[in-house]
């Protein structure tokens, strides 16, 4: 059977969209990019997570993984497994599905050709995918690979936000951060860049400024925890020193990476409108509209953007819309 699908194999989460060429309702499908090497330790699959069997080798990917990847290029087995598990999880029992597949890259990917049909071969080579997925064989034969820039999903999603329009988009996931000026959709090759400004930056920021501050041995997990509450919670109760730490780090990560690696660009943020897509966007976007007021989320989930909107790509490309 023919699938349109759609995967957005975030540094954190892998988010996917897909229906059968014949279907006009999508399935989503979620789960943690985190994978397991079964080779250090046999464990039972639990959770939101896979047991995923790949050319000899064993692993569990999802909620139960250990490892996230630190590569920008998203060229790395744990993205690869995360967008073959996804596609499984949208086939179900259907073993043999053949794909129209959108995905999208980083910006140093996207603006070199060569790279971007390496990483295109990279996800789907000529001869089908054979993938092992919580105890059913699939053979994955891929029709088509469309690849897009991170951060313009938005674009489809929302189009007459666009429409002539100079747009910026800032994309802020758990790795990378991606910026790009829309021209009436197009985007402005000279404004695409990205870098490593992600989550885990902010995290590591947050972290060394309340281990240094209370003398104690803070992980990444709770310094995203802090920044996801405004600081540390303890006995149920916000502590009040960490909620000034956490803030004036925020507040600084945005002034110091985000603005001014975007300023660096000669983008001016004033005289165009400001979306923010993106896991991490998310989280800071009240911080972010202290420094940029006019900016906005979109109408759908932030996280969600590039995937629902990469999935109108390839409905568009299959005829479908």
């Amino acid at each position: 059977m023919k699938y349109i699908i759609s995967v957005d194999a975030g540094k954190s989460a892998t988010k996917a969209l897909g229906r059968k060429l014949i279907d006009s309702t999508d399935r989503e499908v979620f789960f943690l990019t985190k994978s397991y090497d079964l080779a250090d330790g046999d464990i039972d699959v639990e959770g939101n997570s896979y047991k995923v069997s790949y050319q000899g080798k064993n692993y569990i990917i999802g909620e139960q993984g250990e490892h996230y990847d630190t590569d920008t290029t998203k060229t790395s087995l744990t993205h690869q497994l995360a967008i073959y598990t996804a596609i499984c999880k949208i086939a179900g029992r259907d073993t043999t599905p053949y794909v129209t597949l959108t995905v999208g890259c980083p910006t140093a990917i996207f603006k070199n050709v060569k790279l971007k049909e390496e990483f295109r071969e990279f996800i789907a080579p000529e001869t089908p995918v054979e993938i092992e997925v919580n105890g059913t064989d699939y053979k994955i034969t891929f029709e088509r690979v469309i690849i897009k820039h991170e951060g313009s999903g938005i674009t489809y999603l929302e189009p007459a936000v666009f429409r002539n329009n100079r747009v910026v988009v800032i994309d802020i996931g758990r790795r990378n951060m991606n910026v790009g000026v829309y021209d009436n959709l197009v985007p402005i090759p000279s404004t695409l860049f990205s870098n490593n400004y992600g989550g885990i930056f902010l995290e590591t920021m947050v972290r060394e400024e309340l281990s240094t501050y209370f003398g104690d041995d803070y992980d990444l997990k709770t310094a995203a925890k802090a920044i996801e509450n405004g600081g540390i919670i303890i006995n149920g109760k916000l502590q009040e020193e960490s909620a000034v730490i956490v803030c004036s780090t925020i507040n600084r990560y945005i002034k110091n990476n985000v603005l001014t690696s975007i300023k660096e660009k000669n983008i001016n943020l004033s005289i165009m409108p400001v979306i923010c897509v993106g896991g991490t966007s998310k989280i800071i976007y009240d911080y972010f509209k202290k420094s940029v007021p006019h900016v906005q989320l979109p109408q759908t989930d932030a996280q969600w953007a590039n995937a629902k909107g990469f999935q109108i790509v390839g409905l568009v490309k299959a005829g479908v819309l």
